[in-house]
C-alpha cells in the first residue's frame, strides 16, 4: 500500500497490465496500459492432429482451474478418444486426488524452461482455465501470449481482461468456467482444424507484429523520450 501510494503520488505516467487492475487506481496522472508480451521470431507449432493435444502450463490450484481443466478433459475423451492432455507444473500435488489423475490420457510433469518449446510444438490446443472471479477478471496470465508466440489456438475461460485481449486478436474461444463449456470449446477447435489454424496463427501474428516483449519495450522507450522532451 505504501509503495503505491508513493507511484501515484511521484510517477510522471503509471503503467498498468490491464485496464481492470487500473481502474482500482483512481489518478489524474497519465496511465497506459501495457500487457505482457511474448517471445519473438519461434517456429510455429505445427498443429499436431494425429494426437491431439491440450497443452496447459502454470500452477495447479483451484483458482487457476485445474480440476476445471481435468473434468473437461473426461468429456473431450469420451467424445475423441484420441484426445490426450499435457500438464506442466511445477507442483501438481493439487491433482492427485482428482479421479482422472492416473488416466491414460494425462500426462503430469515438471519441465524446464528451455524444454517449453518441445512441449508447445507437440501440441494442438493451449488452455487458459482460470476461474472467473475479481482478481482472475483484471489479471493478464503471461502465458497467455507464450501460448501464441507458438501458433497454438486458445480455450480461455471469460475472464474479463484475459478474454477481451484474446477476442480482439481473435486468437482463441472464449468459454464459461464450467466444465462442458470448456470441453465443448476444446472439443470445437479439435474437430475445426482450419478454425484452430486461423486462430493459431492469428495469435502468432498478434506477438510478431505487435506483442512481443521487444514491443513493449520500445513503447517504454518511447514514453521515456516523451517525458524527458517535456
Amino acid at each position: 500500500r505504501r509503495s503505491i501510494a508513493t507511484y501515484l503520488r511521484v510517477a510522471d505516467r503509471l503503467l498498468f497490465p490491464s485496464r481492470g487492475l487500473a481502474n482500482y487506481f483512481p489518478t489524474s496522472k497519465p496511465v497506459t496500459i501495457l500487457p505482457p508480451g511474448g517471445p519473438v521470431g519461434l517456429e510455429p507449432a505445427t498443429l499436431n492432429w494425429d494426437t491431439p493435444t491440450v497443452v496447459y502450463v502454470g500452477g495447479a490450484n483451484y483458482r487457476y482451474g485445474s480440476d476445471l481443466l481435468l473434468d473437461a478433459m473426461q468429456q473431450v475423451v469420451a467424445r475423441c478418444p484420441t484426445a490426450r492432455c499435457h500438464f506442466i507444473s511445477g507442483d501438481a500435488s493439487y491433482l492427485d486426488q482428482h479421479p482422472a489423475r492416473h488416466a491414460s490420457w494425462l500426462t503430469v510433469e515438471r519441465r524446464a524452461f528451455h524444454e517449453l518449446p518441445t512441449v508447445m510444438r507437440a501440441a494442438t490446443v493451449a488452455v487458459v482455465p482460470l476461474r472467473i472471479n475479481e482478481y482472475n477478471d483484471l489479471a493478464v496470465p503471461v502465458k497467455l501470449f507464450d501460448y501464441m508466440a507458438f501458433g497454438l489456438p486458445l480455450v480461455v475461460t471469460a475472464c474479463r481482461d484475459t478474454a477481451a485481449l484474446v477476442q480482439e486478436m481473435q486468437s482463441g474461444l472464449v468459454v464459461a468456467d464450467q466444465t462442458t463449456a470448456l470441453a465443448d470449446g476444446i472439443l470445437r477447435l479439435l474437430e475445426a482444424p482450419a478454425l484452430a489454424q486461423q486462430l493459431g496463427n492469428n495469435g502468432y501474428q498478434a506477438v510478431q507484429t505487435a506483442h512481443s516483449w521487444s514491443h513493449r519495450a520500445a513503447a517504454l522507450l518511447q514514453m521515456v523520450a516523451q517525458l524527458e522532451a517535456e
